[in-house]
């Protein structure tokens, strides 16, 4: 990441949204002969960049059938969540050696009035990865989630539903 000033995006599908890690690596690298870090700029900067639901490659492999393109963006670090219309972006800016992980979900629709994005653990990165089962009617307006539970520790799930 030398010759170029852009965000290192990772990202994983789960089986009902996906997650995106964004770092900003400028000022290192790898040594393949030393197999170490080498530190090449030590004042690299910030970055600015962007997150969009088609960073996520498959993602409607994850939603219903009629998913129009909008999803759910939970940031990690920060807390916030967007909703992120099709073909729209959220900008982030990270400074040298800093990362952020973000949760992406579909929007499904459950009828003409009431959608819903089942988000998971928001304690954990890879927040969406703890959903096992999702279920719902649009007739009925009725969602069921079922998610695997942590052994030990406090989280929290979180289901938001957008009006």
């Amino acid at each position: 990441m030398i010759e170029y000033d852009n965000l290192l995006k990772i990202w994983n599908l789960n089986d009902y949204n996906g997650v995106v890690g964004v770092f900003n690596c400028q000022g290192a690298g790898w040594c393949k002969v030393e197999k170490t870090n080498l530190i090449h700029d030590v004042q690299p900067g910030t970055i600015t960049g962007f997150i969009r639901s088609e960073d996520i490659e498959y993602m409607h492999r994850v939603s219903n059938e009629d998913w129009c393109g909008d999803a759910i963006v939970f940031s990690h670090r920060s807390g916030d969540m967007v909703y992120l219309p099709k073909n729209s972006f959220v900008p982030i800016t990270l400074n040298a050696r800093e990362y952020e992980v973000f949760t992406v979900v579909p929007v499904n629709k459950l009828s003409t009035w009431s959608t819903f994005a089942a988000i998971g653990l928001i304690n954990m990165f890879n927040s969406g990865g703890a959903i096992k089962e999702l279920k719902y009617e649009s007739e009925k307006d009725e969602c069921k989630v079922h998610g695997c539970e942590p052994v030990e520790g406090s989280y929290h799930w979180d289901i938001i539903a957008i009006f």
